[in-house]
Formats: structure tokens, sequence, C-alpha cells
């Protein structure tokens, strides 16, 4: 039945070894989480390291060679889902004789009293019993085992894509620790005869600490997969009850189904908080390297990255009353930087777009000749091409930065917020579909994932989109009130789903991505500022906060310190935001035992001093007083 979630096509993708094109055999794990086929990687690489053909991030080979590598459990049970020997024959119960063995006549009736099929002369012995025709009987009971089926489905699709979200999380653990472990083998070697003996307990404590979050991970993990055994399990009877048996010996064994299927509801699932960016963080002694006094090296915290917040200030509003512009923006849906730094806008009110100046003058209507055009989303390519969702009309045009039309791809419904990534894929939201649709840039349909839900990688009318450098895509996801994070393929990676401390997030509009990854959603409560992995930063404030704000489309500038341009659907006008800072300082943040005296630096550094643990710690280690 996973079928459904995942089409055959992809399954076969992810399951085909990039160096022999052939499906997975033995397939092993990478540390950047790509699998190969253990006699492919035999034949292809010699000595202590690989490096990926996909990717080429290097791994280290275990001395007892690449069998030792991590075994890709996750591919294997896809092979498994494909695999012919999966399909198991029908139960020989679920084909009774339809014949009545008292009176030698089809079974055409169901005594519902009694709960058994009957023939019309059994009719008699059974008094004023309730009883309807057989096959209606079975009809709508199936129809009854088949959404109990469809709400297992949905609970098994939620557990494979957190299971999905363990496999990178266990690489990303993986990766940290190979990393961490070289840095503390590095700043070993600078003063080996003091360090040697505080090396080892360090180690140690990273690898106990790495290892406590590992054990943490596999237990959930092979508590998802034992819920995921079980439910196919009972799946797997029910569909064959369902969709292999007869009338007779369906009704004879639904009962029987239907407890499976309760007994499955009672029992909980297991509950694990997945933190997209856990890792283990070695924070060196610099103090230590100076003063051969100190005996410490260094020590291990468990951390999450953050960004220390930037402030923003209105620089400028437009078009004023004082613009001589005609006709002034009437609907403002969204809005796009060009190459040259101009602004482009869609206004549906008007069926136009316009180009400004980034000083907000109007410059020249830039709409293509198109009957009853409804421009809202809008991306810009390379080239200065204009992708517009026409969304009325349901599909894409593409036009020249005159408005000249060049091409056209059709059949989305209500097509709103376009996003470009890198190799040139088009990637549309249909607000009416509830999905996201892939095209080439040539207009050639690819993909399409999502649909109408509220689990993982189901839409609610979900509205813009955006794509970071890590080609995760962001995407608006209004009715449901969350933004969720996706890779390029669709699967999911994780969700916000508020902003300040526990403020619910409200009907998300417009998404974009500065040039650190960084995460911005307009909504009717302002714009909201978010780390690359979900974190929340800060809110792009309005010097007019009595005024009532609706953003739509929203873009940013990406330079350091970025420019944000918001569309004001309510209040019919466009904001230009700037950063008050020159920059910003992203920082880790520890606990610190016992803080001391702070020691300014060069190059805006700062050092606090650890009384307990003798350290010091620079800007790019904030310490908690």
């Amino acid at each position: 039945m996973a079928n459904n979630f995942i089409s055959q096509v992809e399954i076969e993708e992810r399951i085909q070894c990039l160096i022999c094109h052939g499906r997975l055999e033995h397939p092993k794990q990478l540390s950047c989480t790509h699998s190969f086929c253990l006699g492919c990687l035999r034949r292809s690489f010699r000595g202590n390291k690989i490096s990926c053909p996909s990717c080429k991030f290097v791994t280290n080979i275990p001395q007892s060679g690449v069998e030792a590598l991590q075994d890709d459990h996750f591919s294997n049970a896809l092979i498994e889902l494909v695999s012919p020997s999966r399909q198991r024959p029908a139960s020989p119960g679920f084909y009774p004789s339809i014949t009545c063995k008292s009176h030698r006549k089809n079974l055409d009736i169901y005594c519902i009293t009694c709960e058994e099929p009957v023939c019309y002369e059994c009719l008699r012995h059974h008094g004023d019993h309730l009883y309807e025709a057989l096959t209606d009987v079975s009809t709508h009971r199936r129809r009854d085992l088949r959404n109990m089926c469809v709400r297992l489905e949905e609970a098994t699709h939620t557990i494979n894509g957190n299971i999905l979200q363990l496999q990178h999380l266990k690489s990303r653990l993986g990766q940290d620790l190979d990393t961490t472990k070289a840095e503390i083998n590095e700043r070993a070697q600078r003063q080996i005869q003091l360090i040697e003996k505080q090396r080892g307990t360090v180690i140690n404590d990273l690898e106990r600490q790495t290892n406590n979050q590992l054990q943490r991970v596999q237990q959930i993990h092979q508590g998802w997969q034992d819920a995921v055994k079980t439910i196919q399990n009972c799946e797997s009877y029910t569909s064959q009850l369902i969709e292999d048996s007869n009338d007779v010996g369906f009704l004879k064994h639904e009962r029987e189904a239907k407890e499976r299927l309760l007994r499955l509801r009672s029992v909980p699932l297991p509950v694990y908080q997945i933190q997209p960016r856990r890792y283990v963080h070695f924070t060196s002694n610099e103090e230590f390297l100076r003063n051969s006094t100190i005996e410490d090296l260094g020590h291990c915290r468990d951390c999450q990255s953050v960004i220390f917040p930037r402030k923003y200030r209105e620089k400028l509003t437009f078009p004023s009353s004082s613009t001589n512009l005609k006709p002034s923006l009437r609907n403002p849906y969204d809005v796009a930087l060009c190459l040259n730094n101009d602004i482009i806008v869609s206004d549906n009110g008007n069926q136009t777009l316009q180009l400004f100046d980034k000083f907000g003058a109007y410059i020249k209507n830039v709409t293509p000749n198109i009957t009853g055009f409804d421009p809202k989303g809008i991306a810009i390519t390379r080239q200065n091409k204009l992708i517009i969702s026409d969304c009325r009309n349901n599909r894409v045009v593409i036009i020249d930065s005159n408005g000249k039309l060049e091409k056209t791809i059709g059949d989305i419904v209500e097509p709103i917020g376009i996003a470009i990534s890198k190799d040139g894929s088009i990637y549309v939201v249909s607000y009416g579909s509830h999905c996201v649709k892939i095209y080439s840039f040539q207009g050639k349909f690819r993909l399409t994932f999502g649909g109408n839900g509220n689990g993982h990688g189901k839409f609610n009318h979900p509205m813009f989109i955006a794509i970071n450098s890590k080609d995760q895509l962001i995407i608006s996801d209004n009715y449901n009130n969350r933004v969720q994070i996706l890779d390029s393929q669709g699967f999911y990676q994780f969700s916000i789903c508020q902003w300040g401390e526990n403020e619910p997030l409200t009907y998300p509009r417009g998404v974009a991505i500065d040039s650190q990854n960084n995460i911005y959603v307009s909504s009717e409560r302002g714009i909201h500022v978010y780390s690359e992995d979900g974190l929340y930063i800060n809110q792009v404030s309005s010097k007019h906060p009595g005024i009532r704000h609706n953003y739509f489309g929203v873009t940013v500038a990406k330079r350091d310190p970025p420019k944000v341009i918001a569309v004001d659907h309510h209040n019919k006008f466009i904001t230009i935001y700037e950063c008050e800072e020159e920059d910003a300082v992203r920082i880790q943040v520890i606990q610190a035992c016992n803080p001391g005296n702070i020691f300014p630096r060069r190059h805006r550094q700062i050092f606090i001093e650890d009384k307990e643990n003798r350290t010091h710690a620079k800007s790019g280690v904030c310490i908690i007083l």
C-alpha cells in the first residue's frame, strides 16, 4: 500500500546504484547518506578513503574494509517493497461456498440479527430478524474497512517520513563525530607533550555523548520500524480480505479484521521530537596553547546553532500619495528583484506587472498582451526572464523584460508561488490542487507531490515557495498554519509552526531566503525571520504599529546585511526594510559554569573567562551567564 505515497518510478530512482546504474545489491551507505552496491565499492575504490561519485564528499573506510560501512536499511526496505516475492496469494478462507448447504440455493440475503448469510428459504426460520441484500451489506462494510485502511496508510506515511529524518540525523551525527575528532587531533599535535593525557579524555567524552544520542535515535528508530511492520501486517491481511474474497468469505472474516484494526488504534505510537540540527560541538581551549600551566584541552557540549537577531528599520514605502503614478497599485500580490535591482510587482487588481527602480520610482508597465490576465506569483531567471503565475487562467507564462510572451505552461489549478532551482527547474505551487508541480524550463512536466491534508508533506491551500542553497523547498502551508521544509523531491524535513516564544504562526503567505539561508515568512502579523533550522530569530517590524498590515509576497536582496521587500496587500503599497547593523553574528550557545572577566579582542571578538572550566570563549561561542 506504500506505493500510494511513492511512485514506482521514484522508488526505482532511489534504489539505483550510480556506479553500475543497476538496482542496488547489498547497499552500503557513505557518510553523505548516498548508497552504492557493495560490489561496486570494492571494484571502484582502493585505499582508506572514498570520494562519493554523487556529491564528492569524502568518507573514511574502516580498517576492516568497505564491508564494515553502514548498511542502508531504508534502500533495502524499498527493494523489498518492489520485489515480486512480496506479493502473497490470497487466503483460501476468503472463498467459502456461496451456496446454502441446507437448501442448495445461493446465499443472497444477510441476516443482520444473526450476522450470517442465508438463502431465501432460510428466512422462514429467522422470524422478524433484520436482514438486507448480501451484496449491499458487503459493499457497505468493505467501504468501512477501506476507510480504516486509508487512515493506517496516512499513519505509515508519517512514520516513514520520521524514519527518513532519523537516517539523515544519524548521518549528520557521524559526520560531526569525524570532523570533531579531526579538530581535536589537530590541536593536540601543536602541544603533544602537554595534552596527550587530556586528549583521550576529551575524545571519550565526545564519543560518550555522541553514542548516547545515537542510542536514543536507534531505540526510537527500532520502535518506529516495529510499528510500521505491525501496521503493514494488519493492513496486508485486511487488504487481501477486501480485494481477494467473495462476499461470504469477506463477511465471515470481517469481524476479525475489524478487531485487529481497532486494537491497533489503542496501541500508542512511539513519540520522539526530532531536532533537525542536533550535534555535539567541541569548544577548544585557546588559552591552553598559550599557557602550559592550564591542563584542560577543551570540552564537548551538546548544543544547537542560533543566529544573533538583526534589527530592521523601514526605509521606503511606495507608491505614496505624492507619487505621480498612473495607475496606482490596486491589489498588489507578489514582488521580485530584477538582476539590476529594479523591483517588479504583480497587481492582479489592475491585471498588470509594474516595474519600479530601487528607490520606488515608477518605470514602466511590462504586462503581456493576455486576455483576463491574473498575475500573482513572480520568479526571475538568470537571463532576466519573468515567470508569472496566471492564476484564474490556470497556467504559468514566461515573458521577457519588456512583457513579450515567450512560453505558456498550462494545466495547473490556481497557481500562485513560483521558484526556480539551480538546475533551472520550475517549481509551481497549485493553490487549488494543494500540491507542488515541477517542470523543466522548457515546460516539460516532471513531478507532482503533496495533496490535500495536514500530515507531513500534505498541504491545505499552499501559497508561496522559496528554494535555499541546499535545494530545500520552503513552502507556506496557508490553512494548516505552518511553513513546511522539504527536500527537492518533496520529502518532508521539518515544519515551522510558531513565532516568538509560544505564539502560533497563523496563515503564512510569502516566503523568502537570504544569503545565509535564513527564512523570512510574511503573514497578517508581520514578517518573521527564522534560521535555516527553523529556530525563531526576530520580527521585521514597521514604524507604523497602529496600522494594520497584511503582507503577501516577500523577497530579500541576497547580500549581507539583507534588504527585505514586502507587499502590504491590505494597504496597497510596497515596503522596503533595511538592517540597522553592519553585519550579524552566528553564535553557538553553551553554559559557563563560573563566568569571570570579559576580554575584548580585535575583529569584534569577545573572550569570556569561565573560572571553573579554566577556559576562555570568543564570539563564535556565546556564554550564557
